[in-house]
């Protein structure tokens, strides 16, 4: 072996060692925390491991897949979620180190990959997102991209676009890249000199027809048709909401340019020296790089796809903004392109390889001007009126909690374009191996320190812990959270852990008032867990005050399992029914159940059962104090009817009469001699009114 192989090897093992540092770095942060993330890691969760991929709002399918393994976690799938966020996340590690030191060359290459996987976009590995796991299909798919770009083969082309198409299955925000990788095929196929038209333009048509159809077919295969929508149904009627008259456009516009100066502006203060030389590499774009330069190609590369984002993310924002309570304007979505940021650093890096063009000092000066000049407008304002924060923006959150660290960092991302202006390896040199390793330090910290508050329970973790566990037995468990705090409340729901559950704010239902369909809509649940000091709805079955919550029984609601042969607090005398089966029970006569507390002024009756023979399709009655209501039964258990009662008198007895007296061997259906009516399953007394 010669000492060139040997020094090879001895980097792919430190390599697969930082993976492995890190890897365990990540692990022993993540582990043991409550959730984060508002209502993204409940809707990532919920559709992950509660419902089918049918019912999925955002069709990140094949995350759904992989992450649905975290079921035989039991209660701890989120420590389950993380492992595999993890494992994810470092394995991206290999292709950017082999991007890298094709450019950069090993050693610094080593050193990117590092930076890259330590990086505040490694926060994301202990949430239940789809961050990690696109992150690592990113990389792939680039790594691919460029063993492919210059390559005319068809199949290549093919699997590249199968590649893509699988990307846009993990997280939908890949669509956004295609009018990069179409710009870059358009370069390729403008600067290749060889072969005729069609020939040239076959490669090109194979990426986008292989990705077009792993993204719907795949879709339509795993979820039906709800499977063919581009960024699922939430995001599309948002957005088309936001567009749907040719007036909004104008607005949709400003909206977008404001949104995306703060993005601007975010960028250039933390990669100054690398956005500078991407501006560089614009001429390229129209003009043939001198031989196959990898650097060029790389800033080709980081130019469209930064830019590109940048342009869908604002006009993302602008669509959304005002839709919901955390979705303004001012909000800067960095993470739905921070994946790209080792981009830039291999950007920074290429600078330093023996290789590297150097362009002349003039245009390095009407390069670094306007960048400087936004760089110190950042710091000036200190990025306002945009709000940042620890989950969209990490990277920027991190720097500017401490004004000291905020000034600092800027003062040396200034520092380094300057000296780049003038002597561009040394300008380099301290972006590189200063101004990233700084920042990738105080952003760790950062990220840890913010992290590490979620070690303990607050009283929403606490309030949905509880009730998940007090109500553990009820398998049909739907409960309402109400309170003020959305972010809070929807770590409730996450601790839950129950599709059933919904939410409402106590402003909401104020809005509502007082009328016949509030107190309908606030009688679907059975159970509300209430947050702070409100008023209770009047008369609740059960109060269960704790320190900053209350679980409430909402009155009225009753469950009667036929299954069980009694029913403690809820009926206190039954009488016309056989000994409970398996399935339920059947009446030997009329049927009287006496409930413990008078049933509500106006309910619903879902009662579950079924007949046979002579009484199919002919009317039983049911009474409830001085009304009446007839209904008919089928010989399917799983049919539901409905019957609703008004009840002034607030009567506490339900009774259904049979209309004849018959047993299925005197009717010719059988053995049995026993005298049958109602086969009854299950009945849910519902109030149709809840006041507060």
């Amino acid at each position: 072996m010669t000492d060139n192989s040997s020094a090879i090897d001895n980097r792919k093992i430190l390599l697969i060692a930082i993976i492995f540092a890190v890897a365990l770095f990540l692990i022993f942060r993540s582990f043991g925390l409550y959730s984060l993330v508002m209502d993204d890691e409940y809707a990532y969760s919920k559709f992950s491991r509660l419902l089918p991929l049918s019912k999925a709002v955002f069709p990140d399918y094949l995350f759904y897949i992989a992450y649905r393994t975290t079921n035989v976690c039991g209660d701890g799938f989120l420590n389950c979620a993380r492992i595999i966020n993890i494992a994810f996340f470092v394995s991206a590690a290999p292709f950017i180190y082999c991007i890298g030191s094709k450019i950069v060359g090993r050693n610094t290459a080593l050193l990117v990959s590092a930076l890259s996987i330590l990086a505040p976009i490694s926060i994301y590995t202990a949430f239940f997102m789809p961050e990690s796991m696109y992150f690592f299909s990113f990389w792939a798919f680039t790594w691919f991209f460029f063993r492919t770009a210059r390559h005319q083969s068809v199949r290549q082309w093919a699997l590249l676009g199968v590649i893509y198409g699988a990307t846009a299955l993990i997280k939908p925000h890949a669509i956004f890249l295609l009018p990069a990788y179409a710009c870059l095929c358009i370069i390729f196929f403008r600067q290749n000199e060889n072969g005729n038209f069609v020939r040239k333009l076959a490669p090109y048509a194979a990426f986008l027809a292989a990705a077009i159809a792993i993204k719907f077919l795949v879709g339509y295969l795993l979820a039906g048709k709800s499977g063919l929508t581009v960024f699922g149904p939430i995001y599309t009627h948002n957005a088309s909401g936001s567009i749907a008259e040719p007036s909004h456009f104008s607005g949709l516009t400003r909206l977008a340019l404001e949104n995306l100066w703060g993005h601007i502006l975010a960028l250039l203060l933390l990669y100054s020296v690398p956005v500078a030389q991407t501006l560089l590499a614009v001429k390229y774009f129209y003009q043939k790089p001198p031989g196959q330069s990898l650097s060029i190609n790389l800033k080709l590369y980081a130019a469209v796809v930064l830019a590109v984002l940048l342009v869908a993310v604002a006009l993302f924002t602008a669509a959304v903004a005002g839709t919901g309570a955390f979705e303004t304007n001012t909000r800067l979505h960095m993470r739905y392109y921070d994946f790209a940021f080792p981009l830039l650093l291999l950007v920074a890096a290429s600078q330093l390889a023996a290789d590297s063009p150097v362009a002349n000092l003039k245009w390095r000066a009407v390069t670094a001007f306007p960048v400087g000049a936004v760089i110190l407008y950042a710091i000036y304002t200190k990025i306002a009126p945009y709000t940042p924060n620890f989950v969209d923006a990490p990277d920027l959150q991190s720097f500017m909690l401490d004004p000291r660290v905020f000034y600092f960092m800027g003062g040396l991302s200034m520092l380094s374009l300057l000296a780049w202006t003038f002597k561009p390896r040394l300008g380099t040199q301290i972006f590189v191996y200063v101004f990233l390793p700084l920042s990738v330090l105080s952003s760790t910290l950062f990220v840890s320190h913010e992290l590490a508050k979620r070690h303990a329970p607050d009283d929403y973790d606490k309030a949905g812990i509880f009730t998940r566990q007090y109500l553990d037995d009820d398998k049909l468990l739907d409960i309402l959270v109400v309170g003020s705090d959305m972010t809070g409340m929807y770590r409730t729901m996450f601790a839950l852990d129950n599709p059933a559950a919904s939410i409402r704010t106590i402003a909401e239902i104020d809005a509502m008032g007082n009328s016949e369909l509030a107190k309908k809509k606030l009688a679907e649940k059975r159970w509300i867990l209430l947050f702070g000091n409100h008023r209770l709805p009047e008369d609740a079955d059960l109060k269960l005050p704790m320190n900053g919550y209350t679980l409430i029984k909402v009155p009225g609601y009753y469950l009667v399992d036929f299954k069980k042969s009694s029913w403690p607090g809820v009926v206190t005398k039954a009488s016309g029914l056989y000994p409970n089966e398996f399935w339920g029970t059947w009446s030997i006569g009329d049927v009287t159940l006496e409930f413990a507390k008078p049933l509500p002024e106006r309910f619903a009756v879902h009662l579950w059962g079924f007949t046979y023979g002579p009484f199919l399709g002919k009317p039983f009655v049911a009474h409830v104090g001085k009304n009446s209501q007839s209904f008919t039964l089928g010989p399917a258990a799983t049919e539901e009817r409905l019957i609703e009662f008004d009840n002034p008198e607030r009567a506490n007895t339900i009774t259904f009469d049979i209309p004849s007296t018959t047993s299925p061997m005197s009717a010719g259906l059988g053995n049995d001699d026993r005298i049958l009516g109602i086969a009854f399953t299950r009945i849910n007394i519902v109030p149709l009114s809840v006041k507060w």
